[in-house]
């Protein structure tokens, strides 16, 4: 929200350390299960990888909406793709086989070959663009860089012994990890299992302890309700056997050697998840539960998302809801979802990227007919929706540091209207995780000031984001993140040969960019620049006479604003007295009298109301006199009379006496002028606009206002009436008096295209439809739905919004 034009000041901003987020693209082939698996392998080597999310993209495909729209609520720090080893491309034809000698035994060269060789899954273009339209991740050290490349997709390789901004687990002298051997199990539950448990490859198997338990036809049951819930307490399963029988001990029949929740606890994800806590952002609701049903990649790839976002989410492919022996393990899975510690009062949620709502209902009605669930308690029953419903769903969770995840403090800050530096860095404690993982491990910081959330665009370059002295080099890498501006703890500027830990981390100080800047900055990513327009410019001068967006619109919505309206003169009266006020040639001027009427308020309060606006230059006293000679009437401010008075018309100096002021009074009155800015911005409706942005701040948290903008887009500009970016979410519009989007020489389709060009160079989360009538003339609504419908290229489609009766 826009504070006064300039002053320094202390602010409470808030901190948290977190891990990297990372999304992980793999190309899905002929066996995408396979891949799939592999993908996991290289999540459970990487410090927070079990709360990464996996996506599949086809080379040249445009994206899947549901899933690029979750991955957009995630708010990836980094974009990954899953470089495979020549093991992977041998999988499917058995050309590993023909690596083996006359006697079947394998070529030591061959196998290392085959185990380490990476392939170069490359171009990475078409998953850049994705998440250049979709999110906002780190595009590297280039500060000024506004599109994400290609070339900062990171290669996740398994064999890799360290990645940029994300930290290799190192071996541990600690208990050994317990892991499945599922290479007897159907690759389809093995993923199921893998997806909850990580799984590590033969390059980790080799470094790690592990112990590994032998799964049997018995087990499959409870891991398949494992895989579903993340819970073992309710699944019953008892590895302790399993566990005995891998170290080659005998069972003595006493307490489990290893328990339900152990086996939990020292799994390769859990391993991952060291020095690190699930912390969630605050909402209005608690994160539902979900379950996904469904057999292809991008059903498997939802389950993972929802799972790291929600509460909590399964997976139970087609193929296991319809299997003999798993579909009570697997029904009951679903059922037990509701139950799990922490969840909501409502139903589980069912949803599918493959499977029809109508399959969905027919299997939750079967479910139903089970019996399982509670009379009067929500959480035993079922709710079918669309996947395109999951991201508006509240609640969203990251792995943050246990005792940083939410940090205070008080900095001083320089306001300059609504663009805020900090004067120092931020002082941040180091992270738990920092006393166990190598020196060089990275990690994140994010940083929220109360009430300016800077949209997460990479279009927003590094350097709008921090302050870097002339001839300086910036120290970190920043981003303007879902939740505030994200920066990599690393520093990334000059470090001197032995440095402390202190001395290797960065310490930028953060600029919060005003809306202005940020609308330049998107439209600059496109190629075009934007400027105020002619209306524009009379808003923020209007603006900066209160001071503020804040004090304008108290005025404009508060009494106040029956006073700023009677300055303006019925259309057809030029000159005279038309009751509210006395015009002069089409302006009005109001005496004490006028203003008290006018506001309705006592004399007391109606004199505060007039010095204060006086105060603002808002209002200026004076008097209403003619000139002696030439006869011409005008308002003369205060400061242009003394005992007299010189003519605006013809310069001749009148004295201040009876005969020049108004013949009905005594002595001459005290007259109103309303700034002549103030007057045009509410004779040509400018306030519309302004007002529609303050109904739309309504119940929001943060908010940044820009007047009236402008495109420069060949061969003609586009002008923007709304310019507003709510709770980080940018939103433009067009404002009209009459309710028509029409014009002269532009019909309503033509300005509705207009606008949404505009929107579309702006990537535009929202787009507003605003007017002071009651309705909108017909076809105006749906003109804009056209437009959108035929005019949206790329990028996450905006909500449309009416709203009417503005200013009434």
């Amino acid at each position: 929200m826009e504070e006064s034009m300039d002053e320094v000041r202390y602010e409470s901003v808030g901190a948290c350390l977190r891990a990297p987020r990372f999304v992980v693209a793999y190309r899905p082939g002929s066996d995408w299960v396979y891949t799939a698996r592999r993908v996991i392998q290289s999540l459970s080597r990487v410090w927070a990888g079990a709360g990464a999310v996996i996506v599949p993209v086809e080379r040249a495909a445009s994206g899947n909406g549901y899933l690029l729209g979750l991955i957009r609520s995630y708010d990836p720090d980094i974009i990954a793709g899953h470089v495979p080893l020549v093991e992977d491309e041998t999988h499917d034809d058995g050309a590993a086989e023909r690596g083996n000698d006359s006697n079947g035994a394998r070529d030591p060269a061959v196998l290392r070959h085959i185990l380490t060789q990476a392939i170069d899954a490359g171009p990475w273009d078409d998953i850049a663009r994705q998440a250049d339209e979709w999110c906002s991740p780190f595009k590297g050290i280039h500060q000024d860089a506004r599109l994400f490349p290609a070339h900062e997709v990171v290669h996740l390789a398994r064999e890799a012994d360290s990645y940029p901004y994300l930290t290799v687990m190192p071996p541990a002298d600690q208990s050994p990890l317990v892991t499945l051997d599922l290479s007897e199990v159907d690759p389809v539950v093995a993923l199921m299992i893998e997806s909850r448990t990580g799984a590590l490859d033969v390059h980790d198997q080799a470094r790690l302890r592990q112990v590994a338990l032998r799964v049997e036809d018995a087990d499959l049951r409870d891991l398949v309700r494992m895989a579903i819930t993340g819970q073992v307490r309710l699944a019953g399963w008892d590895p302790g056997p399993r566990y005995l029988a891998a170290l080659g001990a005998a069972a003595t029949g006493g307490q489990s050697a290893l328990s339900a929740e152990q086996f939990m606890q020292r799994t390769p994800f859990a391993r991952t998840r060291q020095w690190l806590t699930v912390a969630r952002i605050s909402a209005a609701a608690p994160p539902p539960v979900l379950c996904v049903i469904g057999d292809t990649a991008a059903d498997h790839a939802l389950a993972v998302l929802c799972d790291r976002l929600f509460h909590r989410a399964g997976w139970i492919p087609m193929s296991i809801w319809n299997d003999q022996k798993l579909a009570s393990a697997a029904k009951l899975g679903i059922y037990e979802l509701g139950h799990i510690p922490g969840s909501p009062s409502r139903p589980v949620l069912v949803t599918s990227i493959s499977e029809s709502q109508e399959t969905l209902r027919s299997l939750i009605s079967e479910l139903r007919s089970y019996g399982l669930g509670v009379p009067g308690d929500p959480r035993g029953d079922f709710q079918v929706v669309s996947p395109g419903d999951l991201a508006s769903e509240p609640g969203r969770s990251l792995l943050a540091d246990p005792g940083y995840f939410s940090v205070r403090r008080r900095i001083p800050v320089r306001r300059e209207a609504d663009a805020c530096s900090f004067l120092t860095p931020l002082d941040l404690p180091m992270p738990e995780a920092a006393g166990h993982l190598p020196p060089d491990m990275q990690w994140l910081v994010d940083v929220v000031l109360p009430g300016h959330h800077v949209p997460a665009r990479p279009a927003i370059p590094g350097s709008v984001l921090t302050q870097i002295p002339p001839g300086g080099i910036p120290d970190a890498v920043a981003r303007a993140g879902r939740h505030g501006i994200s920066f990599v703890s690393a520093n990334m500027g000059f470090v001197s040969a032995g440095a402390p830990a202190e001395g290797r981390l960065a310490h930028p100080m953060l600029r919060f960019p005003s809306a202005e800047r940020i609308f330049a900055e998107l439209a600059a990513a496109r190629g075009e620049t934007i400027q105020r327009s002619d209306a524009g410019r009379r808003a923020a001068n209007a603006t900066e006479l209160w001071g503020s967006f804040d004090a304008i619109i108290a005025d404009l919505t508060g009494p106040a604003r029956r006073l700023l309206d009677a300055f303006v003169p019925p259309p057809r009266k030029k000159d005279g007295d038309y009751g509210g006020g006395y015009a002069i040639r089409g302006l009005g001027y109001l005496h004490f009298k006028h203003a008290e009427c006018a506001l309705g308020l006592s004399q007391g309060d109606t004199r505060d109301v007039l010095d204060r606006l006086a105060g603002l230059d808002v209002l200026r006293r004076g008097l209403l006199l003619s000139c002696e000679r030439c006869r011409w009437q005008a308002f003369y401010p205060v400061g242009q009379v003394g005992k007299a008075f010189t003519c605006a018309a013809c310069s001749h100096a009148s004295n201040l006496a009876s005969g020049t002021w108004y013949k009905g009074d005594p002595e001459p009155a005290w007259n109103y002028s309303l700034d002549q800015v103030v007057r045009t911005l509410l004779e040509q409706h400018g306030d519309i606009p302004m007002l529609a942005a303050d109904r739309l701040r309504h119940g929001a948290r943060d908010f940044l206002w820009a007047p009236e903008l402008s495109i420069q887009v060949e061969p003609s500009s586009i002008e923007i009436d709304i310019c507003a970016i709510v709770n980080g979410r940018v939103i433009v519009g067009e404002a009209k008096c009459n309710g028509r989007l029409d014009s002269k020489g532009r019909s309503a389709q033509q300005a509705a295209d207009r606008l949404i060009q505009a929107a579309q160079i702006l990537t535009a989360d929202e787009i507003v439809l605003a007017t002071s009538e009651p309705t909108w003339a017909p076809g105006a609504l749906a003109a804009v739905e056209s437009a959108l419908t035929t005019g949206w290229k790329h990028g996450p489609m905006p909500k449309t919004t009416n709203l009417v009766s503005l200013g009434r």
